[in-house]
């Protein structure tokens, strides 16, 4: 259900629409290593609006004994050590092929998929052995960055592949980045819009760029930058909506201006700006912003803005019999994640 920006913050109820979320893990899982960690449920899509919490995220840090070796993958690829200092995985090549394992731990990546990551469609017929050649410095060099933090090995050879075991789930930046995200959603359920905030700030901290933006990527690697950056945009959504639901009109006017900078075709914020601006009294810069979506759209896509975004200018315009501003029903607005345009 939506509601206005009118509506107090920490009202409890849902306001304008954020995306059914994809799962942030990988759903193909063919194959895991027996490393004796206990069965888990894969995270399940976010349903009626809101997030699952993936059965795999628990509170607490790495218990007594597991490394504390940490894998910041989203932005320059480094390896974190428990003193803090950051370390380059390696050469080139042996870092590609440590970061695809490392964007989904604790699930078998196999030879063939390592091969077409490592040369695209055109291995040399030594493909697999020097593959392994690789994996092999991979693993001396996580070993010698663990400095011997763990007993149980870190990178995992399997019959079909290999593993990158890591006790603590938030291990890479990646999987603490959605750990914060569901948080804050789970907050905003509950009404605590000002937890959920925070829980944001941190999240969206954690960001240094795209995925290991230091390295060079194949076919692989690109199509999980890729999803990452989506995922990304979905969680600005959320906090633009956090932001809305504590009142903080003003504040989300100048965010949304660089959101529309850096996605001009993503109509949702371009609603969300012209629809703040009109919630504070703009109403000329809420119609200039309406006007730059249509020409972003018809001259670049040949598109139309959304008929929801058109009622909603239409409602701009229309004049408030006490001269105040109107409230804009957000709930003209579509619900994110939906197309950001119509063709003519």
């Amino acid at each position: 259900m939506a509601t206005n920006l009118g509506e107090p913050p920490g009202s409890g109820q849902t306001s304008y629409g954020a995306p059914p979320m994809p799962p942030w893990r990988q759903s193909d899982r063919p194959e895991r290593a027996d490393v004796g960690r206990k069965k888990t449920k894969a995270m399940l899509p976010r349903t009626n609006g809101k997030f699952r919490r993936s059965s795999m995220t628990r509170a607490s840090g790495p218990r007594k004994g597991e490394c504390t070796m940490r894998l910041r993958l989203l932005g320059p690829f480094l390896v974190v050590t428990a003193d803090g200092t950051a370390h380059t995985p390696g050469p080139p090549k042996v870092a590609q092929a440590l970061a695809l394992l490392a964007t989904q731990p604790g699930q078998v990546v196999g030879s063939d998929t390592l091969v077409r990551e490592l040369w695209r469609e055109s291995p040399p017929r030594t493909a697999l052995a020097t593959a392994q050649t690789h994996i092999h410095h991979a693993r001396r060099r996580l070993d010698e960055l663990s400095a011997g933090e763990t007993s149980r090995p870190v990178l995992i050879t399997c019959p079909s592949g290999y593993m990158l075991h890591l006790e603590d789930h938030q291990a890479t930046d990646v999987r603490e980045l959605e750990d914060l995200v569901l948080r804050a959603d789970a907050e905003l359920g509950r009404g605590d819009a000002e937890t959920a905030a925070a829980h944001m700030k941190r999240a969206l901290a954690i960001r240094r760029g795209p995925l290991v933006s230091n390295i060079p990527v194949g076919h692989v690697l690109a199509g999980r930058r890729a999803r990452l950056e989506e995922l990304y945009v979905q969680a600005l959504e959320l906090h633009i909506e956090i932001t809305v639901r504590l009142g903080r009109y003003r504040e989300v006017i100048p965010e949304l201006r660089l959101l529309v900078h850096d996605h001009p075709h993503h109509e949702w914020f371009h609603g969300h700006l012209i629809a703040a601006l009109h919630r504070c009294g703009r109403r000329t810069e809420a119609l200039h912003a309406y006007r730059a979506l249509e020409r972003i759209l018809g001259e670049e896509l040949g598109l139309s803005p959304l008929p929801s975004t058109r009622r909603l200018m239409d409602l701009v315009l229309e004049p408030n019999p006490d001269g105040s501003a109107a409230e804009p029903p957000w709930s003209v607005l579509p619900r994110a994640g939906r197309p950001a345009a119509t063709p003519r």
